[in-house]
């Protein structure tokens, strides 16, 4: 199996240059934005996941509703074993004509199960 060649970004689309409230968000909500916070690949990368790279993508009337959703989030991961926690990321948010178009959530199987073949 070959390894995927990482390609640097052109140097005029940054990464991690979230707005004010996607900073707050990433605060009060560190488990369920755990990819603004801690990106699962490096920043600056093709392989960047969407919601470290460009952050939150919704209009302000999204807002509430999405803070519902993530304190929602938020628990459900905090109830799970602390060594499981990472299992769970929010890889994009995104907002599409006026609809909450996408939320992809990563869920990788535990080290210590095995998944059925």
């Amino acid at each position: 199996m070959t390894q995927k060649m990482r390609r640097p970004l052109p140097p005029w689309l940054e990464d991690g240059q979230y707005r004010n409230w996607e900073i707050e968000l990433a605060a009060r909500f560190p488990l369920a934005l755990s990819e603004m916070r801690w990106p699962s690949t490096p920043l600056k990368s093709f392989d960047t996941q969407p919601l470290a790279r460009w952050g939150i993508d919704i209009m302000t009337g999204w807002r509430p509703i999405m803070e519902r959703l993530l304190e929602q989030l938020e628990a459900e991961i905090t109830s799970q074993p602390i060594d499981e926690r990472d299992r769970f990321r929010i890889l994009q948010i995104k907002e599409k004509f006026g609809r909450l178009e996408r939320i992809s959530v990563s869920h990788r199987p535990s080290p210590c199960r095995q998944e059925p073949r």
